[in-house]
């Protein structure tokens, strides 16, 4: 669910950067935690989009080609799957991680 408030989002931000730290042992920046959501927002995306296609054209994948295709996600990084998915989709594939140099832009 989406947060209510600024500082519920905040808070969130926190207690994953917090877990993070658990969980590798190195502290997670701002970029890093910016980077890893962006490239799972990404992938949601592509299989949401995949969901559509298949269910608008029912011939496009068997449901056990989608299914292998989605568990692959629990194998390959993020960023190869994300790959994988706008192969299969034939969309361009855009950057699941954007580069570490600059800065996220703004709109």
């Amino acid at each position: 669910m989406p947060p209510g408030t600024l500082e519920e989002a905040l808070d969130r931000v926190e207690a994953l950067a917090e877990w993070a730290y658990l969980v590798s042992g190195s502290p997670a920046s701002e970029g890093s935690l910016w980077r890893s959501l962006r490239a799972y927002a990404t992938r949601r995306s592509l299989l949401d989009a995949l969901d559509e296609r298949c269910a608008l054209e029912t011939a496009f994948l068997t449901p056990e080609e989608r299914r292998d295709i989605v568990r692959a996600g629990s194998f390959l990084p993020t960023g190869a799957h994300s790959r994988l998915l706008s192969a299969i989709l034939g969309v361009e594939p855009g950057p699941a991680v954007l580069p570490r140099k600059g800065r996220r832009e703004t709109r």
